[in-house]
Order: structure tokens, then sequence, then C-alpha cells
């Protein structure tokens, strides 16, 4: 039941945590635990929350989320599609998908769902997952555009600022 390398902060936690029937109190205290310093804590006690809850959008949102941090698309990507079956087609949902699929390199993949995200969607993050999906599949002019977008939205975005600049240089 146990994720490896996953031992409790406390005792008495842990058996709160063990028996506890509440997907709110496992999330909050899923929501203290550093996700540099203790990932499988973390981990395990969103997971608990998901069990006891397989439909709570908010705990399979923290646990995509937590995954893709990680840097566990595959992982994400799972747990994201059964949100998606509880919230349907939520732009940001299909934005989070879209992220998960730039990490795995499926970018021809990532780019329709990133154009339906942006119908319901304008911000800056979107724009830019945008126009790296349209950037890896050789569409300069339209990632250019994307990143731009992106900048208007936020103008501090880094990457967006980053990935503009190596896309006009390489057009």
């Amino acid at each position: 039941d146990r994720l490896p390398n996953a031992p409790p902060p406390d005792p008495a936690l842990d058996t709160l945590i063990a028996e506890s029937r509440s997907s709110t109190f496992l999330l909050q205290q899923a929501s203290t635990a550093d996700l540099d310093t203790n990932a499988a804590w973390r981990e395990y006690v969103v997971r608990r929350a998901v069990d006891f809850d397989p439909r709570n959008a908010d705990a399979l949102a923290d646990l995509a989320t937590m995954l893709r941090v990680l840097h566990r698309y595959d992982e994400a990507l799972q747990v994201l599609e059964r949100e998606r079956g509880v919230v349907g087609d939520d732009p940001q949902l299909l934005a989070e998908i879209g992220r998960c699929l730039i990490g795995l390199q499926r970018y021809r993949d990532a780019e329709p769902v990133l154009r339906r995200a942006l119908d319901g969607l304008d911000d800056g993050n979107a724009h830019y997952l945008y126009g790296v999906a349209q950037d890896r599949l050789g569409r300069l002019p339209d990632a250019v555009a994307e990143f731009q977008r992106a900048l208007e939205r936020n103008p501090t975005h880094r990457d967006a600022l980053n990935d503009l600049g190596v896309s006009l240089v390489r057009q």
C-alpha cells in the first residue's frame, strides 16, 4: 500500500492518513509536503486521496501536476485522461494534456489538443505551449506568432521570450 521510500513524517499522522475518509484532509496534508524534499510522501498522500475518491477532480489534478513536475509525463497523462472523464474538455485541462504530450515529444498529438485548449483559454502559457508544438513541427512563422501572443499576455514569460529569440534566429 505504501510507496517505496515514503516514510511518514510522524506515525500518528500516518495512521490518520491511512484511515482517513476525507479527500480534503488528505489533499491538505499533501500540500504541506515539499516536492523537492519529500515527493514520495506527497505522492503517497495524494494517491490515497485519489483511491478514496477516484472522481475527485482536485485530487486528480494535484496528482497529475505533481507527476508532470517530476517529469513522469506518461503517468501524468494517464491521470489527466481520468480527470478528463470527470470534468470533460476543460480548456485548462486540455492545456495540461498538451504540456505532457510536449514533455513526451509527441508534438503532432499535442498540437490539436492545444488548439482546442486555446478555443477557451487565452493565456500566456497555452500560447507558449502551442508555439512549442509549432516550432517542433517545423512551422517557425506560426511558432513565432504564438510566442509573441504568449508575451503579449505575459511579458515576463521567460521561456516564451527565449524560444521567440531562438525561433527568430532559426527563421
